[in-house]
């Protein structure tokens, strides 16, 4: 009766969870190469390659310094090989500059010393024309502004979205009237889901005039700038993060690196609504 149980437990859990795939199977290996990489989220590209030491392996090093790792990367997009900078040592970055559209499929090749080569392939995801139904910035009072969404969720029923509402916050500091220095500061807050709408708020940021002790005028002007931005998120990328939020330490993985670990995926981004709001 108790191996039937597990049958039927185990059963459930592979035709309920699509998300979960196994690290893939080693021969000898003590080591594979782990790919990280999210496409189409900004003007640049990073694809981030470290070896991955097996903990079932009795002979993975520790406490002693690691030799380069020396990787070779071939970063496809379309069937057309794209140039990169690159940044090497124990682990290594390669830094893509390509403006990436809708459709594009991407394929990234990677090879080291001593471990297996590996491949992923993903493709830039569309965003439909009719995905939202309404968006708004609202201004609450003098300090709050809350961003509102809401989805045709017949169009986008089968895409894996999310969305956030994006905070950029300028700050100018004048001494007598003469711009001494600014500084940029971004927040990404993710949207809740309430009252059938999508929903995130900010306490605007405010500034202030002071005098020092040497009589010198300090003035702080604060500029925000505030977006909703909606995600459409490759299949890749989504699984990824849906694992990473329900077992961070479980012994096997999402991965779509074949022959390695990790993951490289794709996103599209749409900007619905832009409000910028002056010093309050």
């Amino acid at each position: 009766m108790k191996n039937i149980r597990y049958c039927i437990l185990l059963l459930f859990i592979l035709f309920s969870c699509d998300s979960y795939i196994p690290y893939p199977v080693l021969a000898d290996e003590d080591a594979l190469l782990k790919l990280q990489c999210v496409v189409g989220e900004a003007d640049s590209t990073v694809v981030y390659v470290s070896k991955a030491y097996m903990v079932t392996h009795a002979h993975r090093p520790s406490g002693v310094y690691e030799d380069m790792l020396n990787s070779s990367l071939t970063f496809i997009v379309n069937g057309d090989t794209l140039e990169y900078k690159a940044e090497k040592d124990i682990t290594d970055r390669y830094v893509v500059y390509h403006q990436f559209s809708a459709g594009d499929r991407i394929e990234v090749l990677c090879s080291a010393p001593g471990v297996p080569d590996v491949s992923a392939s993903t493709v830039i995801p569309d965003v439909p024309d009719d995905l939202i139904g309404h968006s708004e910035i609202i201004k609450g009072d003098d300090y709050t502004i809350t961003g509102k969404l809401l989805l045709n969720y017949g169009t986008g029923a089968d895409l894996h979205l999310s969305a956030d509402l994006h905070i950029t916050d300028v700050y100018c500091r004048y001494e007598d009237g003469v711009l001494i220095r600014s500084d940029r500061i971004i927040h990404k807050i993710p949207l809740t889901f309430e009252s059938n709408e999508w929903a995130a708020g900010y306490n605007l940021r405010s500034g202030h005039i002071e005098t020092d002790p040497s009589g010198k005028v300090i003035t702080v002007e604060v500029k925000t700038e505030a977006a909703l931005k909606v995600n459409v998120l490759s299949k890749e990328l989504y699984y990824w993060g849906l694992h990473q939020q329900s077992s961070t330490m479980s012994p096997s993985s999402y991965t779509n690196v074949n022959g390695g670990l990790g993951y490289v995926g794709a996103m599209n981004q749409y900007v619905c609504e832009t409000v910028t709001f002056e010093q309050q």
